[in-house]
């Protein structure tokens, strides 16, 4: 004799499926904020991480990497904890969540729609220059969709997205079963 009790226990209650898209959610804006970070630091200091040809070329600012700091920032979606590099001398001001700025509810919609879906370089740049203000760097939005980009390539961010994709088309899903 089949349980059946058992069978719809399995199925996990919308609450479940709630708390999974928020964490998702705060993953994507967490991943997001901390590449934006790292490619800020990287045109302020005049060269990637670990790029020591570059490196040797701007060595007489004396100027480079010092560590991270801890910060948490709001969103709608609730606090999100991000490490924010820093440069030695201290002079490196971060555009995407300026200094003494822990409120993200502006553009945490404009970073999502960046984790669905497949993008293109140019629809990426298309993003990235709605979340940062009109006069950013072109530096900064070029280096940060390439960046992106390659990111959106490995397994790593690859299943995040997916994950967060499919845990997005599911709530839209049950949403449009419940107002049925």
């Amino acid at each position: 004799m089949k349980n059946t009790k058992i069978t719809t226990q399995i199925k996990p209650p919308s609450d479940v499926k709630k708390k999974v898209i928020l964490s998702l959610t705060k993953r994507v804006l967490a991943d997001f904020i901390q590449t934006a970070l790292k490619v800020e630091l990287s045109i302020h200091l005049g060269y990637a991480k670990h790029d020591q040809q570059s490196r040797k070329k701007v060595k007489n600012s004396g100027n480079y990497r010092n560590g991270y700091y801890k910060k948490k920032i709001h969103s709608s979606y609730g606090e999100v904890s991000v490490k924010v590099p820093r440069d030695e001398k201290g002079k490196f001001a971060p555009i995407v969540i300026p200094k003494h700025t822990h409120d993200i509810t502006e553009i945490e919609e404009k970073i999502i729609e960046l984790y669905k879906g497949q993008k293109s370089v140019e629809e990426i740049k298309d993003v990235v220059c709605k979340i940062y203000s009109p006069d950013v760097s072109a530096d900064i939005v070029i280096n940060l969709a390439e960046t992106l980009l390659l990111k959106f390539n490995q397994s790593k961010t690859k299943k995040l997205v997916k994950d967060f994709i499919i845990a997005c088309t599911e709530c839209d899903n049950s949403d449009s079963e419940n107002q049925k």
